[in-house]
């Protein structure tokens, strides 16, 4: 298994995607707001690991916070043939979501829009409740929270778009799992369209040779 930055960071997009549709449907008799805080945690996550991932485009150093540090594990991958420096026992702390921003916009000259990172910051404080201690919403916030978790979605869409090609295919193809039913399903699909298209090259090759005879008969 192996899972980039990038790859990381449009899967958790995707579970947000997932979370909000669950969120819209009128299937439940009472709302799962677990899927509330499962959305909060993913977009978080996501734009953390994609501004990350466009930091270390620019240059792998700065999604490290000390890069006395980072040198030290450099040399240390290096000299034991380690794949990254991550695998060193040099402690290595990256960045959070808005020391990239920052280094985004400061060091890489990267504009970075303000709506996007107003409603980060918003759902950023959420997230931090969930994550170290509760939280408590009227009915009435939990809706605009869902309103402004779907405005992240699209903004951070739009944003990443811009600056990663092919970023919306990807994202359509994240999280497509395939099961044995479906693969064989497919294998059948397929192996019976290559045996028609073979039917129906011999068909026409018969019927050129019939052609091509019975055009040699006239001449005779």
């Amino acid at each position: 298994m192996r899972y980039s930055l990038l790859d990381n960071g449009i899967d958790s997009l995707k579970a947000t995607a997932n979370s909000l549709n669950i969120l819209g449907s009128d299937d439940f008799v009472e709302p799962p707001y677990h899927h509330m805080k499962d959305a909060i945690l993913s977009i978080n996550h996501a734009n953390e690991i994609l501004f990350k991932y466009l930091l270390k485009d620019k240059n792998e150093h700065l999604i490290y916070r000390d890069l006395e540090a980072y040198i030290k594990a450099k040399k240390q991958m290096i000299a034991e043939q380690k794949d990254n420096v991550m695998d060193t026992k040099v402690r290595l702390d990256t960045v959070n979501l808005f020391e990239a921003i920052e280094r985004l916009e400061l060091i890489c000259e990267l504009e970075i829009p303000s709506e996007l990172k107003r409603v980060l910051t918003t759902l950023n404080g959420y997230r931090n409740k969930l994550m170290h201690y509760e939280i408590e919403l009227s009915e009435d916030k939990v809706g605009q929270l869902g309103f402004m978790i779907s405005k992240a979605y699209e903004k951070t869409i739009d944003y990443f778009n811009e600056h990663v090609e092919d970023f919306e295919d990807m994202l359509e193809e994240a999280r497509v799992e395939m099961t044995v039913e479906d693969y064989w399903s497919q294998y059948e699909d397929d192996a019976y369209e290559a045996y028609r298209d073979a039917q129906l090259d011999w068909e026409a090759d018969m019927a050129d040779l019939a052609e091509a005879r019975r055009g040699g008969f006239n001449r005779d």
